[in-house]
């Protein structure tokens, strides 16, 4: 499974390159944001490398992704720590009810043999 993995890797990494390469002139582009709102003075971003703006943007995702996959992370984990507390509770009273039909079914036999 491991070498599927790293192959699946791989094989994203050389399209991603080849993405790059194909795609240099469009990636090394300067881009500017502007933001020109009433009442509110002009604002003007500096000119960023569509390539950067690009990374930028991925790294966001996946920090994001990360973020909510730690929320769902913690939620099962506590989800888990009580169905744990549940079942121990649960496998004590079933070891409860076996020793008193033990005892029962002991004095049962013991009150047949005679």
């Amino acid at each position: 499974m491991k070498v599927v993995k790293w192959f699946l890797i791989l094989l994203l990494f050389i399209l991603a390159v080849g993405a790059t390469v194909q795609n240099f002139d469009v990636l090394s582009k300067d881009v500017s944001f502007k933001l020109d709102l009433p009442l509110l003075p002009a604002w003007r971003t500096v000119p960023i490398p569509m390539g950067i703006l690009f990374v930028m943007a991925v790294l966001f995702g996946g920090f994001f992704t990360g973020f909510v996959s730690l929320a769902d992370i913690w939620r099962l984990r506590r989800k888990l720590r009580e169905s744990k507390r549940r079942i121990d509770h649960l496998e004590q009273e079933v070891l409860s009810y076996r020793g008193r039909a033990i005892s029962e079914a002991g004095t049962d036999v013991d009150r047949e043999e005679y």
